[in-house]
């Protein structure tokens, strides 16, 4: 036979014993959480640090998980100061290949037209005036033997095999009787 209640006003009675069952019911889930984020967060720090271990020393970055924010903050700016710099390392190195680049673009017909003037010959050269910036402005002076072909004329033909559209003006041309040679002033002008 069963027992059955029938009074009406009788209050239900919990047990301690069940009082910590649903208390450890319903507190493991937190504890289990928590234990599984701080787990991971171990983990990831410790994957962090094997990874980058080289940048945390030269940079004397120490991770911690109670100041990470902080430390996310540091590395931010340092990654963009060292982005800046980079940047400006990079442009200055720009600046050195383009004047390395027109350096040597602009010193090879220097180079022609000083060997051009260096051979060993009867004939002299001055230079008088030379100009490079924009457009190639040549001044000299030459004494030279008639028969022969000037110097000039060679560095003229020379400077337009290089690329130069260049025009000739022979400011004097005399003759030097006593010598038997001529002496002239030419200019050439011009740029590519």
């Amino acid at each position: 036979m069963e027992r059955i209640n029938l009074y009406r006003r009788k209050k239900q009675v919990l047990k301690l014993s069940s009082f910590l069952v649903l208390l450890a019911a319903l507190i493991s889930p937190v504890i289990a959480v928590r234990f599984t984020t701080e787990f991971y967060k171990q983990s990831v720090m410790n994957s962090l640090r094997s990874q980058h271990s080289y940048v945390l020393q030269k940079y004397q970055i120490t991770l911690k998980t109670s100041q990470l924010k902080d430390q996310l903050n540091n590395i931010i700016t340092r990654n963009q100061s060292l982005y800046t710099q980079s940047k400006r390392l990079q442009d200055r190195i720009d600046v050195l290949e383009t004047h390395l680049t027109s350096y040597e673009n602009g010193s090879n017909h220097i180079k022609e037209l000083l060997n051009l003037w260096g051979n060993k010959s009867d004939d002299w050269m001055m230079l008088s005036q030379i100009s490079l910036d924009n457009q190639l402005i040549l001044t000299f002076f030459e004494l030279y033997t008639p028969e022969k072909e000037s110097r000039a004329e060679r560095i003229f033909q020379k400077l337009a095999e290089l690329g130069y559209k260049v025009s000739k003006i022979v400011d004097y041309d005399t003759s030097m009787s006593f010598l038997s040679m001529r002496l002239t002033k030419i200019t050439l002008q011009g740029g590519r």
